[in-house]
């Protein structure tokens, strides 16, 4: 369906792009597919009198091939979009939007290979927030939630853009620090996001006051795969629980050697 305006005097305001100096009129139709409207196609007409039926055909024709295409693009457009966003909720914890397991493993061996290749150290610090629990029991899980947001994005803001912050499931995060220089390096950081947890959290009104405990391995001193990290820190995470919560310990040897602080 097209129409024919063969009088512009009223349309140079709403559609200067379709005036020219000897524009008399204008052909006017929707591009559309399936009744799905992708815009309006206009053409100026300098000799109304010189035009025909079958001119109005072919310029329909040629709208009818432009909405094809622009069909096709914006079909394609949404199929990328979709895949991003299947490729993002495969990578990301639902509920922070943090990195997951899949995603932090990936980059923990690319950081695993640059370390190798270039003589770095790097940490992966397991961190399980102190009396969590108490927090869902008396406020309820919608307030737990919305801290371990909080606490997701706290994180984040302390740390280096190189630096991986990744959620575990319930009050567990993951931080892998990729080419650093010393195990000094990674205490100072562990001190940092202990730190961090000074300012209580505002959260429905409630202002919560939280802790955390800090596990932190080293490679290659801990292991050089990811399951021997994360063991390594998962235990050290567990040795600063037994030493009172609110600090870190970073395993050493396997000879029940530890370097703790707060």
């Amino acid at each position: 369906k097209y129409n024919v305006y063969p009088d512009l005097s009223n349309m140079r305001d709403e559609s200067p792009s379709l005036m020219t100096e000897d524009s008399q009129a204008a052909f006017v139709t929707r591009l559309e597919t399936a009744g799905h409207v992708h815009g309006v196609m206009g053409v100026s007409i300098s000799d109304l009198s010189a035009t025909d039926e079958d001119e109005w055909l072919l310029l329909q024709e040629v709208a009818a091939d432009i909405s094809y295409g622009l069909s096709r693009i914006e079909a394609e457009q949404l199929r990328r979009e979709s895949e991003l966003r299947m490729t993002h909720l495969a990578l990301h914890d639902a509920l922070t939007g943090l990195p997951n397991r899949t995603l932090l493993n990936d980059r923990l061996n690319v950081a695993v290979a640059q370390a190798t290749r270039n003589s770095y150290k790097l940490a992966v610090m397991m961190l399980d927030l102190d009396y969590f629990k108490d927090v869902n029991d008396s406020l309820g899980h919608s307030v737990g939630d919305k801290l371990l947001k909080e606490v997701g994005q706290r994180l984040v803001r302390v740390l280096r853009r190189s630096d991986t912050v990744s959620r575990m499931g319930g009050d567990e995060f993951i931080v892998l620090l990729p080419q650093i220089s010393s195990a000094e390096y990674a205490a100072k950081v562990a001190r940092k996001l202990l730190n961090s947890f000074k300012e209580p959290f505002l959260v429905e009104r409630h202002e919560l006051r939280m802790t955390t405990s800090i596990g932190v391995a080293l490679y290659p001193e801990a292991g050089e795969d990811a399951e021997s990290l994360f063991r390594h820190a998962d235990t050290a995470m567990y040795r600063a629980k037994d030493r009172g919560r609110d600090r870190y310990c970073v395993w050493i040897s396997e000879r029940d050697e530890w370097q703790c602080g707060s």
